[in-house]
């Protein structure tokens, strides 16, 4: 069994870590708001806040990582477990719950970057149109790729 101290240590450093990130998962879902709703306003100061929440996580894993150390445990996956099993089953359901807020954090962001990249592709092919670069794939060349064909002019002039 693990010392009691170095216990309460850890379940510290995980609540905090936990506090983090639910505080990143909130500010990921106002970012896809704010993506979905084109309101930059709201991007420039979720930026910032999401760069201050990493910048103290950073730190806290650390202080982790130390703290795995001092348990006799590397820093990884099979040392966690190790420590874990060692600890009061309170630190392990912490463990679960920060694991639990990741993998939503993981999940929210990739959906955010996939919201940028359709974002930027409909008004990439929304200018082109405006400008009349209007490729219309057409049909396969000899290596499998479709070739294109130049449409007309723009649909808008000046």
């Amino acid at each position: 069994m693990i010392a009691k101290a170095l216990q309460q240590k850890l379940a510290q450093v995980i609540q905090q870590q936990q506090v983090l990130m639910n505080d990143l998962s909130t500010l990921l879902t106002e970012e896809l708001s704010a993506i979905s709703g084109n309101n930059i306003d709201a991007l420039e100061q979720i930026t910032p806040a999401k760069n201050e929440l990493v910048n103290k996580l950073q730190p806290l894993s650390e202080q982790f990582q130390a703290l795995l150390k001092q348990a006799g445990q590397q820093p990884d996956k099979q040392g966690i477990r190790q420590v874990l099993l060692n600890c009061a089953p309170e630190v392990s359901s912490q463990w679960q719950a920060l694991l639990t807020v990741t993998a939503r954090c993981h999940r929210q962001n990739l959906i955010n970057g996939r919201t940028i990249e359709i974002s930027y592709a409909v008004k990439q092919r929304s200018l082109e149109l405006l400008l009349g670069i209007n490729e219309q794939p057409e049909l396969y060349n000899p290596d499998g790729k479709a070739s294109s064909r130049k449409g007309a002019g723009p649909l808008a002039k000046a």
